[in-house]
């Protein structure tokens, strides 16, 4: 079972599998002898116009749900309608095989339905890069519900930041029994100051962690897009095994990931914003900070701590980067957009900002920042998907902004990609790896 569960649902034998299936089931509905008021030529005519009708209709909806009613907040890709389009027009030709006389035909006919929405859905998946194992596209990945270790275990020098936190780690001698790979703990962060509703939160514990007398580590705050949820982040943004790499070649020194609930729901967009939608920025700069240095054995400084996300995550961590310099020190947007939206702006001043403009302008990162400048030691880096025509101008414009305003920017471009979890997943390693030095990490750390 367990063989199954963590089968690749983006390449390899289960997907040459489903495709075969359907193909077969294909073949034997298309491929049939005329019978009864179908002549062959009559059945061949139908089963042009029925693929023909449902490749429009898919095509039609897509259209409407990304360019029209913009329900995603991005265009979907070529591929996307594609994949509806291909699979409408096979479940066109699998409802009118319904018409067949038959038990076996109509229960072929069902099969070639499911099986087409099935290829559809697969299809989109490896475009968007969102599941990778058929576990994952279950919903049935588990992280670990373990107590985390006490903070009072911490080492001496707890407290270091800056140089002096560089020079403890670049000393650290790891025990014996260091683990050979970090931890994923489901925890609850309470929303003390903010009473935001916001769901589980997860922690990565390096190796460096879980040991007895670990030194103090720096800080990420990584947050998923929207719809999304935190555990987003490490099953479509890789960022365990990624972690775990920077770890095994470095004594099992990296970073602790705190992954907190920004939305409440994943049909939510509170914006990060503190509004009638849920005092999100509050959770995120009082609540989880707070939650943070009285758990987990943390280095202090500014310096120290990042603030990182894709997508609305990476619109969240520009906005805090840079309103909240004093608490994030660093920065990483994957692909962010040019400030907290809800779809139209009118809309977005009404649900977000209880209608005052002021305050919606105020809250947009390109008037932050020109607020704040100069900005002193803050560090910015910005990632794009080299297909992303949405957001790559946003990203360009606000790297462009934080970089007038005294912030050290840099700026990665994800070879092919658009919008989608394959620029997320290549935004977080070489964010993370570019901010491993600024962290306090040695720099031989990453390389």
């Amino acid at each position: 079972m367990d063989t199954l569960l963590s089968t690749s649902v983006t390449g390899g034998w289960f997907v040459v599998a489903v495709f075969a299936l359907a193909l077969a089931l294909l073949s034997l509905t298309v491929v049939r002898r005329g019978e009864g008021r179908w002549s062959t030529a009559r059945w061949g005519a139908a089963v042009a116009l029925a693929a023909a009708a449902g490749g429009a209709l898919g095509w039609l909806l897509t259209w409407l749900v990304s360019e029209v009613w913009d329900a995603f907040g991005v265009s979907l890709s070529i591929a996307v309608h594609v994949a509806v389009a291909l699979g409408c027009a096979v479940i066109g030709v699998g409802v009118l095989a319904l018409t067949r006389r038959g038990v076996w035909r109509r229960l072929g006919a069902v099969g070639l339905v499911l099986s087409a929405v099935l290829v559809a859905a697969m299809l989109i998946n490896i475009d968007f890069g969102r599941y990778a194992t058929v576990q994952q596209a279950l919903g049935l990945t588990s992280f670990s519900g373990a107590t985390l270790p006490s903070r009072a275990s911490a080492g001496s020098g707890q407290d270091a930041s800056g140089a002096a936190l560089a020079q403890l780690l670049d000393t650290w001698q790891p025990p014996a029994d260091l683990p050979a790979s970090g931890t994923v703990h489901q925890v609850d962060i309470p929303a003390s100051s903010s009473h935001f509703a916001a769901r589980p939160a997860l922690v990565y514990l390096p190796p460096a962690a879980l040991v007895p007398n670990p030194p103090p580590l720096p800080v990420v705050i990584a947050l998923s897009g929207q719809p999304g949820s935190p555990k987003d982040v490490f099953e479509a943004g890789q960022v365990q095994g990624q972690l775990d790499a920077v770890a095994a070649a470095d004594r099992g020194l990296a970073p602790i990931v705190v992954v907190p609930d920004q939305l409440g729901d994943p049909a939510n967009n509170p914006m990060c914003v503190d509004s009638a939608l849920g005092n999100s920025a509050s959770y995120l700069t009082v609540d989880v900070p707070n939650w943070v240095r009285s758990t987990l054995n943390v280095a202090q400084g500014r310096a120290d701590w990042a603030i990182a996300g894709f997508s609305q995550g990476a619109t969240c961590a520009v906005q805090l980067g840079t309103g909240f310099s004093q608490l994030f020190g660093s920065f990483l947007a994957i692909a962010p957009e040019l400030g907290p939206s809800s779809g139209d702006q009118a809309a977005t001043i009404a649900k977000g900002f209880g209608g005052s403009r002021a305050a919606y302008d105020a809250a947009q990162p390109l008037a932050i920042m020109k607020q704040d400048a100069p900005y002193s030691d803050s560090v910015g880096v910005f990632v794009i998907g080299e297909a992303d025509q949405q957001f790559g101008p946003n990203t360009e414009k606000l790297q462009a902004a934080a970089t007038a305003a005294g912030i050290a920017t840099s700026l990665f471009t994800s070879p092919g990609t658009a919008h989608d979890w394959h620029t997320g997943a290549y935004g977080f390693a070489q964010g993370i790896a570019a901010l491993l030095p600024r962290l306090g990490l040695p720099p031989n750390a990453h390389g």
